[in-house]
């Protein structure tokens, strides 16, 4: 069947058809392809909103365990800060160390007084340390030492055979004493928030002479090569 295009309706027709197609034509480059890239953006935006929607449902789940963590090592950092006072207190230092000598019969040759150095978190106050006497006199000064109610480590030790009576060693080494000023103590962290400071204060004792553990000779020789504070576990 063949069109007469000369025939008025039949124009009519095939106008209204070129009049749709440029329209689709205009809808389709003007309206429907830009809108195309909004909507794959806007697609791609709340892919990423419900990953990180996931992503926070699985990690507030593990909240109150990492609350607890944190919790955890907040005690035993302040059990530490516990035996670290708030100042450098040289004579008491001097004091506790000839008392420990003399109660171990080692003779302290030479003690030097070495400025304080400070770190991020506390600040390390050491001491040259020059002394006499045997083998077994220095383990047990070194366990007094360990005992005594501040953290203590030392390094450089030097041990040397004495030159009077027999088995007379003598030791030259320095200790490290700490401190940490009251404005760098730690505060509790945020996410501790859900506790009162009465009751983050309640749950964090002071250790007591009974429960800090004591440190034995053998325990305190080993300052021969390391450290001498007892561990807090």
């Amino acid at each position: 069947m063949s069109l007469d295009f000369r025939n008025h309706k039949v124009q009519k027709i095939a106008g209204g058809i070129l009049i749709l197609a440029i329209v689709g034509v205009l809808w389709f480059t003007q309206v429907y392809s830009p809108n195309q890239e909004i909507i794959m953006e806007k697609r791609k935006e709340l892919e990423s909103l419900n990953n990180n929607l996931a992503k926070a449902k699985r990690d507030a789940a593990k909240l109150p365990l990492l609350r607890k963590e944190v919790e955890r090592l907040f005690i035993r950092y302040k059990l530490l800060e516990e035996l670290m006072p708030t100042t450098r207190d040289v004579a008491d230092f001097v004091d506790k160390l000839n008392i420990a000598a003399r109660e171990n019969n080692m003779r302290v040759r030479r003690l030097d007084v070495l400025p304080s150095e400070p770190t991020e978190y506390y600040h390390t106050n050491p001491y040259r340390v020059s002394l006499t006497g045997n083998y077994h006199e220095l383990g047990a000064f070194l366990e007094s030492i360990a005992n005594l109610k501040f953290v203590a480590t030392t390094k450089n030790f030097m041990v040397k055979k004495g030159s009077g009576a027999l088995e007379t060693i003598s030791a030259e080494f320095i200790i490290n004493a700490y401190h940490i000023p009251s404005e760098e103590r730690l505060q509790p962290p945020s996410i501790i928030g859900s506790s009162s400071p009465e009751e983050q204060e309640g749950a964090i004792s002071k250790p007591t002479a009974e429960a800090r553990p004591r440190a034995t000779e053998g325990d305190a020789v080993t300052a021969l090569s390391g450290g001498m504070a007892p561990v807090l576990d």
